[in-house]
């Protein structure tokens, strides 16, 4: 949160955000889920999709397909279905720093915001 309040104040230059479709699932339910209030949800989805700094980026059966293969390949790491989604898109949009608290952007080799 002292990353989005620096941004907000303006201590820290405004990025465009990326995120997909995927990611904006997980986050309308995991609101839903943590607080029960559908109400909470939508007006977190809402959010996202009214948003002029954020840009979804969607997970085609394309990039679907190359998430499994990095799925399957890092059997060794404990990286989600949805990570790989992220990781390859963020390989074909050429992004290569993460806004996230997980550290699996880092071990595949994003840098990461905070």
């Amino acid at each position: 949160m002292e990353t989005l309040q620096r941004i907000k104040d303006r201590e820290l230059p405004l990025y465009r955000i990326y995120t997909s479709n995927y990611i904006i699932d997980e986050a309308v339910t995991h609101v839903l889920y943590d607080t029960g209030r559908h109400d909470l949800a939508i007006k977190v989805l809402d959010l996202i999709e009214k948003s002029r700094a954020v840009e979804v980026l969607w997970v085609s059966p394309e990039i679907e397909g190359k998430a499994r293969d990095v799925f399957r390949k890092y059997e060794d790491q404990m990286f989600s279905l949805t990570d790989c989604t992220s990781f390859v898109l963020m390989k074909t949009y050429s992004i290569n720093t993460a806004f996230t608290f997980d550290f699996n952007f880092k071990t595949y080799g994003f840098n990461m915001i905070p």
